[in-house]
């Protein structure tokens, strides 16, 4: 029976095509993990990365200069964690009993270009436990 599951979209042209791609994961002890490399986000679009978590959740991204919005999304749609502006390193980590958990469930992080010029996102991996 599978326990968690990964998911990862991109958002790509200029009418929100989404490619979507579904993993499922095992039972097993150790964390799904997930990571997105060395892609070109035109301005406007973004590429989100989510991972199932049953006690914590942790991401880590990168991008080239002028950098991306980062944010952290509970299952429910909420906003957790957000970088201010474009910024160029985003490492969100929550777990259980911490201010931005909210239960068991998936966690999603998107980087958004809201700049004129393509940004390219150097990597973005996501981990739940």
């Amino acid at each position: 029976m599978s326990r968690k599951r990964i998911r990862m979209a991109l958002v790509a042209g200029g009418a929100g095509m989404v490619t979507a791609l579904a993993l499922a994961g095992s039972a097993a002890a150790w964390a799904d993990t997930l990571t997105v490399r060395n892609v070109n986000v035109p301005p406007g679009q973004e590429v989100c990365s989510g991972a199932a978590a049953t006690t914590s959740f942790a991401a880590a991204g990168t991008t080239q200069a002028p950098g991306l919005k980062f944010r952290l999304i509970a299952q429910d749609g909420s906003v957790i964690q957000s970088t201010s502006g474009p910024s160029m390193y985003f490492a969100p980590y929550i777990y259980t009993g911490s201010a931005g958990w909210r239960g068991a469930g998936d966690y999603t992080v998107c980087a958004k270009n809201n700049g004129t010029s393509t940004v390219l996102l150097n990597y973005l991996t996501v981990q739940g436990n």
